[in-house]
């Protein structure tokens, strides 16, 4: 006869191993500490910007467009010795155009704070020039070359080490859950009746010797 589940016995189970529950997710969140911080680059994020006069809606789709294309301007990267791919390009470049103000933001993100400022600054040039040829209007009235940054962008060790700490923490639960469920241990007078099906008369107490 199939067993039903008693949830204030899986409880008391999973309160006893209460040490498991700590030692695995404090080891997970150990874990991607080290590896945040010896195994992934830190990340540097530098940002050009280009002023445009008389800003309209249909230009901005124009840029969007342009730099999610990086086929149209990825030659002129690697002739300014800036080698990326394609899909590298797409995935550390970030464009926002402001129409209050006319500005145009290009972040690009890089593991090296000098090359992300070069890449930063040369997009915006060559995006630019695009977008005039495309347009046919040119209202770009300044170019500011990015910064480079002295810092890396926003750490992601205590985001990775919550995420560590709660897989941690299901992990350890499974593993509790998994050794209740293959113990076949007879522990009580009720576990004889349940497992099986037989009738306890009586029960020998365990008796210390001293």
């Amino acid at each position: 006869m199939e067993q039903e589940l008693d949830l204030l016995e899986l409880w008391d189970v999973i309160k006893r191993q209460w040490k498991m529950l700590l030692l695995i997710p404090l080891l997970a969140v150990l874990a991607s500490i080290l590896v945040s911080l010896f195994l992934i680059k830190p990340q540097y994020v530098a940002t050009a910007r280009l002023l445009v006069s008389d800003p309209s809606k249909s230009e901005s789709v124009i840029y969007q467009q342009v730099a999610n294309s990086p086929g149209l301007y990825i030659l002129k990267l690697r002739e300014a010795n800036l080698s990326y791919k394609e899909e590298e390009i797409q995935k550390r470049t970030k464009l926002s155009y402001d129409l209050d103000t006319g500005i145009v933001s290009i972040q690009f993100t890089d593991d090296q704070s000098q090359r992300a400022s070069r890449t930063a600054s040369e997009l915006a040039r060559l995006i630019a020039d695009l977008v005039t040829e495309i347009s046919g209007m040119n209202n770009i009235r300044s170019v500011y070359d990015a910064v480079v940054p002295d810092k890396p962008s926003g750490s992601q060790i205590p985001l990775n080490a919550a995420m560590a700490a709660v897989l941690g923490f299901m992990v350890a639960v499974g593993l509790i859950l998994l050794r209740y469920g293959l113990d076949r241990t007879l522990r009580t007078s009720k576990d004889v009746s349940e497992k099986l099906g037989l009738t306890v008369f009586g029960i020998i107490p365990f008796m210390n010797d001293r």
